[in-house]
């Protein structure tokens, strides 16, 4: 399937999905972003490199592209599906496959919502919940710790006093 069909596939889906691309300043590394997906903030590994001219990862993109990699492998387990199959359809190298799965090399967001939508899931179910817990800000979560606990209205972070 070609990038444009994923991306017309994207706007036509009941989700909104904003995806960034940006240039570094060497001109020849393109990374993507995944904003927003159905109102939870996803990412595929946090800036996910995308090149023809780069293949190398750093290690912290290595253990999200490692992760994301176990995830969809046991997904197509569940779903009785090989990496040849998933090479067929998203029309990649068994190789290129191969590599995404291991960790080796990142999946870019527009193959994991493509991934998702052949496997019947959605992305949320694909990525699983630790990836997406991993990715909240340090600041959300210092506003919400405790409050939670103590029964609380969460009324964001510097609620007005109750006088």
């Amino acid at each position: 399937m070609s990038r444009r069909a994923i991306r017309d596939r994207m706007e036509s889906a009941s989700c909104l999905c904003v995806v960034m691309t940006l240039i570094v300043p060497c001109g020849r590394t393109l990374r993507k972003y995944c904003i927003l997906f159905r109102g939870t903030s996803v990412c595929a590994g946090g800036l996910v490199a995308v090149s023809r001219y780069t293949r190398s990862v750093r290690d912290e993109q290595k253990e999200w592209a490692a992760a994301v990699g176990d995830e969809v492998r046991a997904w197509l387990a569940r779903s009785r599906h090989s990496q040849a199959q998933l090479a067929d359809h998203l029309g990649l190298a068994k190789s290129a496959i191969t590599r995404r799965v291991r960790g080796e090399y990142p999946f870019a967001i527009t193959e994991l919502i493509e991934i998702s939508w052949w496997l019947d899931i959605s992305l949320e179910q694909l990525l699983g919940p630790d990836i997406l817990r991993a990715q909240k800000g340090p600041r959300g979560d210092m506003v919400t710790a405790g409050a939670s606990e103590k029964g609380w209205a969460l009324w964001g972070s510097n609620p007005r006093p109750m006088d």
